[in-house]
């Protein structure tokens, strides 16, 4: 957020894909690409394993790595349909320096 209280985004190189079913109402997707926010400055989005559940439910699988340009990281694994954890590399090295475990529901009110 910027000094005036707004979000500024740009994408690019944004790739999504996904598949669904329309006989069992399951679905799986992903994405891989930049974004550059005006709080957080710019970074890759890789999807490691697509996400998938079933409708109406949020994605009971999922795995998503967010790396900034200094290398910085957090990395969403989707544990069920409710939970979710965000490990934290914060300088690159490859080693997880915190884990949060929270909810999707809790993660969107942020």
């Amino acid at each position: 957020m910027d000094s005036s209280g707004e979000y500024s985004y740009e994408v690019s190189d944004m790739n999504l894909s996904g598949t669904s079913d329309s006989s069992n109402d399951a679905y799986s997707g992903g994405y891989d690409g930049n974004v550059s926010e005006s709080g957080l400055g710019a970074f890759g989005i890789v999807t490691v394993t697509k996400f998938s559940g079933v409708e109406p439910a949020m994605p009971d699988t999922g795995v998503a790595k967010a790396t900034a340009n200094d290398g910085y990281s957090v990395t969403l694994t989707v544990q069920d349909a409710t939970n979710i954890s965000l490990e934290v590399d914060t300088d690159g090295d490859g080693i997880i320096d915190g884990t949060v475990n929270t909810t999707l529901d809790k993660l969107g009110e942020s």
